[in-house]
């Protein structure tokens, strides 16, 4: 297929047409599958993807320029050049108001109230430039960047969207205007209470990138969606479905495997596995501390395991990979959400419950928090002896 021409950007593969470019301003290429054999509806859908890239392209130049411009502008100490520059965003913002056809609303003075959409889109430009206002759409793509959890990215993304919605301005926003969003914001979107809370703290995130007043967020009440159901609890794998879902990774030759061999034998989490640290010499396993726990986890390493550890700390892969990867695993052999990787903690702890372990050692092993206050308040923990006694019976 040639890339010039009638069938630019479009490739074949299989029998279907493909469309490949690369996006502007950037290293990366933007490659999917139109999913048709028919070059002229591929051609049709080559050329509306090449408009919307078009379009996205132009809207990141403008607000790349912008932000450009107010960087400058605010970081200029010199009053003449603090005015050369406001002649220059005056110029841009005379080029934008021809264009948009409103040069003579802006000129005559029309009262800000009285402006058209289009005029004052043109007002809005130059004060952004000029640091008076905060066009939350243009810093999104920026502050994202910051974000390293994909998952948290995707959440904090999703509440800034919505909040973009109604106020897509940062300097339009008060705290009785934030009260009122997160009173009826999950009921509008469907989500539940917790995903709202997630949504918050991705707006206090965005605030503080803008070093904006980020008080208008704090200690504001979300309530429960009315009618929305609550996410079903999760629940354990079984035995059996843990051991296919391992095989299936080891047949795959997946470097999963390692990491639900690992999650199996010990109940860490996510992270915990992301970040352990393995001591050959006592066969123990380090996992930073998470959530409430005080301190450093310090387990044995079951037998079974040794193998995974030592290529797991030669290849060790990110949280977010780990979860990503178990996902697609899990789908792939027909399993649904209602449980995850972390379902393999609770498979860990049903069999030391099943073994008869005290609860006390079971709680030291995982690192949950022991709620009888003798235990809670005088226990110095279990050594690391007793717990290798429980954690080497654990059999899948």
């Amino acid at each position: 297929m040639a890339k010039n021409g009638k069938d630019k950007y479009l490739k074949k593969r299989h029998g279907k047409f493909w469309f490949k470019r690369r996006i502007a301003g950037t290293d990366k290429t933007k490659e999917f599958s139109l999913k048709t054999t028919n070059l002229l509806e591929a051609r049709k859908l080559r050329d509306e993807y090449v408009r919307i890239m078009d379009e996205q392209a132009s809207k990141v130049e403008v607000a790349k320029n912008t932000l450009e411009i107010r960087e400058r502008y605010i970081n200029t100490l010199d009053e003449d050049e603090k005015e050369f520059i406001r002649d220059q965003v005056e110029e841009k913002a005379d080029d934008l108001a021809y264009s948009l056809g409103v040069y003579d609303q802006i000129k005559g003075h029309t009262p800000i109230e009285e402006l058209t959409p289009k005029a004052k889109e043109v007002t809005d430009f130059y004060d952004e430039a000029l640091g008076r206002l905060h066009i939350l759409e243009r810093w999104v793509p920026s502050w994202l960047e910051t974000i390293e959890n994909k998952q948290t990215r995707l959440d904090y993304s999703r509440g800034v969207r919505a909040l973009i919605k109604h106020y897509p301005i940062a300097e339009d926003l008060t705290r009785e205007k934030v009260t009122k969003f997160y009173r009826t914001i999950g009921k509008q979107e469907d989500v539940h209470k917790s995903s709202v809370e997630k949504w918050k703290s991705g707006h206090l995130s965005l605030w503080r990138y803008l070093d904006l007043d980020d008080s208008i967020f704090r200690n504001q009440k979300i309530p429960e969606t009315a009618g929305k159901d609550k996410p079903p609890k999760k629940i354990p794998w079984s035995n059996k479905e843990a051991l296919v879902l391992y095989n299936a990774a080891v047949d795959r030759n997946h470097w999963l495997k390692h990491a639900i061999w690992i999650a199996l034998h010990t109940g860490a989490r996510r992270e915990a596995i992301a970040n352990l640290k393995y001591n050959r010499l006592d066969q123990t396993i380090t996992f930073p501390k998470a959530k409430k726990e005080p301190d450093d986890r310090i387990v044995p390493a079951h037998p079974a395991i040794l193998n995974s550890l030592e290529a797991w700390i030669q290849n060790r892969k990110s949280k977010s990979s780990i979860s990503n990867r178990f996902t697609e695993l899990k789908h792939s052999l027909g399993y649904a959400d209602e449980r995850d990787f972390h379902s393999f903690r609770r498979t860990f702890s049903t069999q030391l419950e099943n073994l008869e372990c005290p609860e006390n050692i079971a709680q030291d092993i995982v690192g949950h928090k022991k709620q009888g206050i003798t235990y809670s308040l005088y226990s110095g923990g279990t050594s690391i002896e007793v717990m290798r006694k429980w954690v080497d019976q654990v059999k899948y």
